[in-house]
């Protein structure tokens, strides 16, 4: 396929790579190890020869936030850490912030809040 073509994806494709993505952010919370990137979770995906984008938002991650699975909390130099709102392992939550800094906003169901912690 040459760069200039785009790959149909049908539905199920995008369900697939949502599920992968979450279960790559569930893994890191399970362990406390930092949130995969939006590269590292890219990459993953590509490599599954599945859509690396949802239609519907920028990334499976805000898709899963907005769907009220995870909440990101996003703190000095975009350092995410991710909240696991759901399931058997709800509360768990990946590693915090190695520099300490303060927490500017979060991400979740509710959109992007602004908070000061």
């Amino acid at each position: 396929m040459s760069i200039h073509e785009q790959k149909t994806y049908r539905p199920e494709h995008f369900i697939r790579a949502k599920a992968i993505t979450m279960e790559m952010i569930l893994e890191a919370a399970i362990i406390g190890a930092r949130c995969p990137g939006n590269g590292e979770i890219q990459d993953k995906l590509r490599g599954m020869n599945l859509p690396t984008y949802p239609r519907s938002h920028n990334s499976f991650p805000s898709q899963l936030a907005a769907e009220g699975e995870i909440r990101h909390y996003v703190s000095g130099r975009n350092f995410r850490q991710v909240r696991i709102l759901k399931g058997e392992h709800g509360g768990k939550m990946t590693a915090p912030n190695p520099w300490h800094h303060r927490m500017q906003y979060s991400i979740g169901r509710d959109g992007k809040k602004m908070e000061r912690v």
